[in-house]
């Protein structure tokens, strides 16, 4: 296990989850985390770097200007547009200011933009919106058996979550076993968000108060653009801008648990290509739970996905999608780890 540490950087102080190996040295690796922060997935992925030999550090905060570039590659055969391939890579390059800045260094790119104040009242239906959703605390993690459903084809495995909420899943499809892992990872890690704990300064977009998917509100401090539209203690709408891709998540329904907290039940996820405005595809999805002791664990999940069209200067009216894609996970048969 690691340990929450400080440092001297640029001027300033930063620090985060620092994991060592058991020879107190080795070749370092930075984690960085999602946008919800140093929760507990991020500690966990620390400490499995330090079990193979790494010193990793989670999160550095503080400030500074940051910048890290990596590159992961998966040997894994396919096809793609009529061209074979033997392995994928994935890159990522990432430059972000934490806290202040020192004297000399580049500012942020919108920092010629007139500065906007956090709105207190939109801070916090923010912050009561994540309080309100379900988390498992004292989390033990859990094994299950698995099936998930293709399109007709059944494919059955195993899964297993570990306190920390990493996923490990068993599947002899290569493919599927990636998509069914980052279909549950993203619940397991909404289950363990941490937000909650923290403030994170927002403003309203506009005075309308009377939108049916509820106030409009845009966080000030994040790289993602990140807006959402919050209604009744829910987040019913989440906006995000990626590189080339803008996406929205509109959440259609939630119902409450025993706690009188609130699990996700259908939702539907729009992508828009950032330069044509044209929609990319939409994902509905829809979750049901199962209660197991004291935690609302994922029992299935349908998700229906529609490519959209090519960009045609004269569309064809009603014409169908690129592609239809239908599929279900379903657990069973859960046991706790303790």
């Amino acid at each position: 296990m690691g340990e929450m540490v400080t440092f001297a950087s640029n001027g300033g102080t930063a620090g985060g989850y620092l994991a060592k190996p058991a020879s107190g040295t080795g070749k370092g690796v930075i984690v960085i985390q999602e946008w919800w922060g140093l929760n507990r997935n991020i500690k966990g992925i620390a400490d499995r770097f330090a079990a193979e030999g790494f010193v990793a550090l989670g999160e550095p905060k503080g400030s500074g200007l940051y910048a890290i570039r990596a590159r992961h590659v998966v040997t894994k055969e396919g096809e793609h547009a009529g061209k074979k391939y033997r392995e994928v890579r994935y890159y990522a390059t990432l430059t972000f200011p934490v806290g202040r800045v020192a004297r000399g260094a580049a500012p942020a790119a919108d920092a010629a933009q007139p500065a906007v104040k956090a709105d207190p009242v939109a801070t916090k239906l923010l912050r009561e919106a994540r309080a309100a959703r379900a988390n498992w605390n004292d989390f033990p993690g859990f094994t299950a058996a698995l099936e998930v459903n293709h399109g007709g084809k059944v494919v059955k495995g195993k899964v297993e979550v570990a306190a920390t909420g990493n996923v490990k899943v068993d599947l002899p499809d290569p493919t599927l076993r990636s998509w069914v892992h980052r279909q549950l990872q993203s619940a397991v890690d909404h289950r363990l968000d941490n937000s909650a704990e923290r403030d994170t300064p927002c403003a309203f977009v506009d005075d309308n108060a009377n939108h049916p998917l509820g106030r409009a509100i845009r966080v000030l401090n994040d790289e993602l653009h990140s807006g959402y539209r919050i209604r009744d203690r829910q987040i019913i709408e989440v906006n995000r801008q990626m590189k080339d891709a803008r996406f929205t998540i509109t959440v259609l329904e939630n119902r409450l648990n025993r706690e009188k907290k609130f699990v996700p039940v259908s939702y539907v996820v729009n992508t828009w290509d950032l330069k044509t405005g044209a929609l990319r595809s939409s994902a509905a999805f829809h979750h049901t739970w199962q209660r197991v002791g004291a935690y609302d664990l994922p029992q299935t999940t349908l998700v229906v996905t529609a490519t959209g069209l090519p960009q045609l200067s004269s569309p064809t009216p009603g014409a169908a999608p690129t592609s239809f894609d239908a599929r279900t996970i379903t657990l069973s048969g859960f046991k706790l780890l303790r």
